[in-house]
C-alpha cells in the first residue's frame, strides 16, 4: 500500500464547534414571568390595534353597533295589497235546466212492463196459408182495457207483413218469411190500464208443417 493511500485512509481528527459560554436566565420561575411579561404585552398591542379610528377620524363599527343600527331604524311599511277586480252584479236569471232527456244514473235492470201479464193471455194461433203464414192474436184478457195499439204498426224481422186485418179488438197478421229463416220476430204494442208497453211475438219455424208462436211482455 503506498503511502499516498495511508493518508487519504487515516482518520482525520474530530472537529467539534467551539463551545461558548450560555448566559443563564436566572431560575425556572424568574424565564416563566418573563415570558409572560412578553406574552401580555403583545395582547395589549393587539388590542390597541383593534381600537384604533380610521383615517378620517370616524369610528369603526362593531357587531354591537350593527344590532343597535338595525334597532334603531324603523321597519319597512308592508306593502299595501292591491285592489281587488270589482264584482259586478247583475240581474240576469239562472240557466234553466235541460228540457230534454237526461240519464244522470245508468240502472242495470229495466223497468217493470206496464201491463205486466198481458201477452200470456193472449190466445195467439198461427198456420200456414199456402205460401205465407196466419197470425191470429185475439183482445187479451187480462183487463178490459187490454188491446192492441191501432196507431202503431207492427214491426217484424226476417219476414214481410203482407196484411193487417182488424176485426174488433182482435188483429190477424200475415206473414212472409224470408227464405231459409227458421226464426221470425214481431213486435206489437199493447196498452192497459197502467200504460203501454211491448209485446214480443216469436215464430218458431223449426218444424215447418207444425210452426209454432210465443208471446213475451217486453221490459221497453
Amino acid at each position: 500500500m503506498s503511502e499516498d493511500t495511508k493518508r487519504r485512509l487515516r482518520l482525520m481528527p474530530e472537529v467539534l464547534p467551539d463551545p461558548t459560554q450560555v448566559s443563564s436566565g436566572g431560575a425556572p420561575r424568574t424565564r416563566t414571568i418573563e415570558h409572560l411579561r412578553r406574552l401580555m404585552a403583545l395582547a395589549a398591542t393587539t388590542a390597541a390595534l383593534a381600537g384604533c379610528t380610521k383615517e378620517d377620524g370616524e369610528k369603526p363599527i362593531r357587531k354591537d353597533d350593527d344590532v343597535t343600527k338595525k334597532k334603531s331604524e324603523p321597519p319597512n311599511p308592508a306593502p299595501s295589497p292591491s285592489p281587488s277586480p270589482s264584482v259586478v252584479i247583475t240581474d240576469a236569471a239562472p240557466p234553466l235546466p235541460p228540457t230534454g232527456p237526461s240519464y244522470g244514473v245508468v240502472d242495470m235492470l229495466p223497468p217493470p212492463a206496464k201491463c205486466a201479464g198481458l201477452a200470456a193471455t193472449v190466445k195467439a194461433s198461427i198456420s200456414w196459408r199456402g205460401t205465407f203464414l196466419e197470425l191470429s192474436l185475439p183482445k187479451a184478457t187480462r183487463g178490459l182495457a187490454d188491446r192492441w195499439s191501432k196507431t202503431d204498426p207492427p214491426k217484424i224481422s226476417a219476414g214481410t207483413i203482407t196484411k193487417t186485418t182488424w176485426s174488433g179488438e182482435n188483429l190477424v197478421l200475415e206473414v212472409t218469411p224470408n227464405v231459409g229463416e227458421t226464426y221470425v220476430y214481431i213486435t206489437l204494442v199493447a196498452s192497459c190500464t197502467g200504460g203501454s208497453e211491448h209485446v214480443s211475438v216469436e215464430v218458431d219455424l223449426t218444424s215447418k208443417a207444425a210452426p209454432k208462436v210465443t208471446l213475451h211482455d217486453s221490459y221497453y
